[in-house]
């Protein structure tokens, strides 16, 4: 693949038209490829790394937007022009959604339990299922995509301190850096030592 794609420098620049046609058009190169980084838990994990532009035509899926890269690009470059928010700012932004969705889940949750337990309608067998229950369906997804971002288990002190990590300027690029990667891998080069250099969005 270096070979027959690199440049004289021994980069494959995969925002060229017709290196990404030839690798990702028909869906049968780099794909499942992952990198090894640390979590903020400081487990060192693999990631599956994006690629910019896969040309899928429509016909792939793809984790930046439901139909072609391009048609997102173009909306993204519309929408935000050179003021585009950096890595850190992206984050602070997905994860300050998370956070309100979770608490609102969360109160929403608390107040319909309440009401429930202070109806006197309600069977008193029902009143101690009720009761039993500590967190909405709602909340339970929060959790996962808690995880899924940030590789560790959700806890609400976690989430806190996450927050403020990311609302703090020194803290936020380190936080960001050790979460799931939502930039993606703009080209690549093979190293002597036969290792792979990617260079991110």
């Amino acid at each position: 693949m270096f070979e027959a794609y690199a440049d004289s420098e021994g980069w494959i620049n995969l925002k060229d038209k017709e290196v990404n046609e030839a690798l990702f058009a028909s869906g049968e190169f780099i794909t499942n490829s992952a990198y090894k980084k640390t979590n903020l838990a400081g487990v060192e994990v693999l990631e599956e790394f994006k690629v910019v532009d896969r040309l899928d035509n429509g016909s792939r899926p793809s984790s930046f937007y439901s139909g072609n890269i391009r048609e997102f690009e173009e909306k993204w470059n519309h929408i935000y022009g050179k003021n585009r928010p950096s890595y850190e700012e992206q984050y602070k932004e997905a994860f300050a959604k998370l956070y309100d969705e979770y608490y609102e889940a969360k109160n929403s949750f608390m107040d319909a339990k309440e009401n429930l337990l202070n109806n006197e309608l309600v069977d008193s067998e029902i009143k101690e299922k009720v009761e039993s229950l500590e967190e909405s369906t709602q909340m339970s997804t929060i959790r996962q995509k808690f995880h899924s971002i940030v590789g560790i288990e959700f806890n609400e002190e976690r989430l806190e301190r996450i927050k403020n990590a990311l609302d703090d300027p020194i803290l936020s690029k380190e936080v960001a850096a050790a979460m799931q990667d939502a930039e993606a891998v703009t080209s690549m080069r093979l190293e002597k030592d036969g290792r792979i250099l990617l260079c991110f969005e």
